[in-house]
């Protein structure tokens, strides 16, 4: 084998390593496929998912703040959001969908033991960075809007 040609197999060799590199970290999930695969997971143990109708990418801290201060139909909910005891840097996305949904919230059972509970439209949950998920709210759309805090 020739001198050039063994710096050209050389050369093949080094760029060949080069491009493979040293292994990339696993990418984030963007928040869609966050609310597509875990939370979509959580949202249909619940029932039929129609669609993912929002998500927001957020951090405990502003999502907890957002939650804090959202209003309800009669003024601000008042409400404590379960997020104050996790770091407020955490990254979070806040998921919505529609579709029809069962909670185990509702009237008492009747006289067979079934409980009648009337079909939500609307569900939110929240998808944390592990993946483990969490129901925020169920209810009507026409009283449970689409939002969420602003991206960090």
């Amino acid at each position: 084998m020739t001198k050039a040609c063994l710096k050209r197999a050389l050369l093949l060799l080094v760029v060949t390593l080069a491009a493979c590199g040293a292994p990339h970290p696993a990418a984030e999930p963007t928040p869609n496929e966050a609310c597509a695969t875990q939370g979509m997971q959580a949202a249909q143990g619940y029932g039929r998912v129609d669609r993912i109708s929002g998500a927001y990418p957020s951090t405990a801290g502003d999502l907890a703040t957002f939650q804090e201060n959202q209003n309800a139909p009669d003024g601000p909910s008042g409400a404590q959001s379960s997020l104050l005891s996790r770091p407020p840097t955490d990254k979070v996305t806040f998921c919505y969908y529609d579709g029809s949904f069962h909670v185990a919230k509702g009237p008492p059972p009747d006289l067979n033991g079934v409980v009648a509970t009337p079909a939500q439209e609307r569900m939110s949950v929240i998808v944390f960075e592990d993946g483990t998920t969490e129901l925020v709210a169920v209810g009507p759309k026409q009283y449970f809007p689409v939002e969420g805090p602003d991206p960090p």
